[in-house]
């Protein structure tokens, strides 16, 4: 049975594999889209001592709550003890296998606990070796090698990491922006363009019907 300190250690690794998982891999960022944009995240063992804590605002993830905000929503997933804990986070039961054996209690909205589950499976997935994952998870191809999570995960910023992807995202919102506004302006253009080829043939139409009057009136004039 694992340490408390170790099993501490464990989870903050698992918070920030999320991180990585949620920026890079498509099946995870999808899932942790399907999250509130307001939620609190706590790993507990059963008596209160707190494993780890995670914190969604909009779309980052961060470990502490320094302005002591309020959450529209709270997800508490609570070991019965270090024992079960240690089972689940080294591997020797899924998340899932451990709350059928009743070991997890969860606390919250089930629908946002079950993306939360799938998201630690896919943790999980990149995290540890196939011949521990294949007794309770199936096998699905990886989009990367679990090498650039590891990397990630002990030597990683994940501040760093958000901040960099949330520019990358700004910047392509403005570029979006940038070409959506000359698209506009190329068709308003087109329309002003329009109008006046509209109004230059009027006003030939119009010219020709009043050249076409004064042709007949000198003849009409004749006739008289």
């Amino acid at each position: 049975m694992a340490s408390f300190f170790v099993l501490k250690t464990i989870s903050k690794l698992l918070g920030k594999a999320l991180v990585y998982l949620k920026e890079k891999e498509s099946l995870a960022k999808k899932e942790f889209s399907s999250l509130p944009t307001n939620l609190k995240v706590s790993m507990q063992i059963f008596g209160g001592k707190t494993l780890l804590e995670i914190y969604k605002k909009d779309n980052k993830l961060t470990f502490s709550n320094k302005k002591k905000e309020e959450f529209d929503e709270e997800i508490k997933i609570i070991f019965k003890n270090k024992k079960s804990a240690s089972a689940c986070l080294l591997g020797k039961f899924g998340v899932r296998e451990s709350f059928c054996r009743h070991d997890i209690l969860l606390s919250g909205n089930i629908n946002n606990a079950i993306i939360l589950v799938r998201l630690i499976e896919i943790a999980q997935k990149y995290l540890l070796p196939r011949v521990i994952t294949k007794k309770f998870l199936p096998k699905t191809p990886k989009e990367f090698a679990s090498i650039k999570l590891y990397w990630f995960v002990l030597f990683g910023s994940a501040n760093k990491l958000q901040s960099k992807d949330n520019s990358k995202n700004n910047n392509k919102i403005e570029t979006e922006k940038t070409k959506l506004q000359k698209k506009k302006e190329v068709i308003e253009e087109n329309n002003k363009n329009e109008e006046k080829t509209s109004e230059i043939e009027e006003n030939n139409i119009e010219n020709t019907e009043n050249n076409a009057e004064n042709e007949e009136k000198p003849q009409n004039e004749e006739v008289l």
